[in-house]
């Protein structure tokens, strides 16, 4: 009979690098908002429906062009909303063209947060992601923002979550409209360790 010779066992391959980069944009937020302006405005021709037709409809070209500008950037150690030029907004993205998005309109600061301080994210609506449906907001909570800088919605929210849930941390609440690919997006998150809520 044959004996087989054995080699050394193989060995483990390396765990693959986490997703970074630039996520692919998506327009579904803007067409989810511009495919039922028409149809609206056209069956009422005057009044309160025509009025929330024409609302639909300039909601959806607005997100629709954030979405070919605005760009959620998942880095080696923190998470950045830039945007691209608008003179090459048919280029593919490349993150070192693209710009600093200015500062946060809400508390100020570059709008980078580390992981470390990412206290959990969401997509709203929740289970739209998972069902393969396009999800309307994106959501986050960080630690990074001083508490003294902390205003507007997002500082509401946090500080009734913290009355509702005791337990819950402080921090600055963050919400965006979903114009990246979500699938993307939270892979990247979760690779990079970010918690998501349940």
């Amino acid at each position: 009979h044959m004996v087989l010779a054995r080699g050394p066992p193989p060995r483990a391959s390396p765990p693959a690098p986490a997703p970074e980069g630039v996520m692919p944009p998506d327009f579904s937020l803007g067409l989810c908002f511009m495919l039922p302006a028409a149809p609206i405005m056209l069956h009422y021709h005057d009044g309160p429906g025509f009025f929330a037709g024409f609302t639909l409809g300039a909601l959806g070209i607005i997100f629709a062009v954030q979405a070919m500008r605005v760009r959620f950037v998942v880095g080696k150690d923190a998470f950045e909303i830039k945007k691209k030029p608008l003179t090459s907004l048919a280029a593919d993205d490349d993150a070192s063209a693209l710009e600093f998005a200015g500062d946060n309109v809400v508390v100020g600061g570059r709008n980078k947060w580390k992981y470390s301080a990412f206290q959990n994210f969401a997509f709203f609506p929740k289970g739209f992601v998972e069902a393969g449906l396009p999800p309307l907001l994106f959501y986050f909570k960080e630690t990074q923002t001083p508490q003294k800088n902390a205003r507007g919605p997002g500082k509401l929210l946090s500080d009734l979550s913290r009355k509702w849930f005791p337990d819950a941390k402080p921090g600055q609440v963050h919400f965006a409209p979903a114009m990246c690919d979500p699938k993307a997006l939270k892979a990247a998150l979760l690779a990079k360790g970010v918690k998501q809520i349940p």
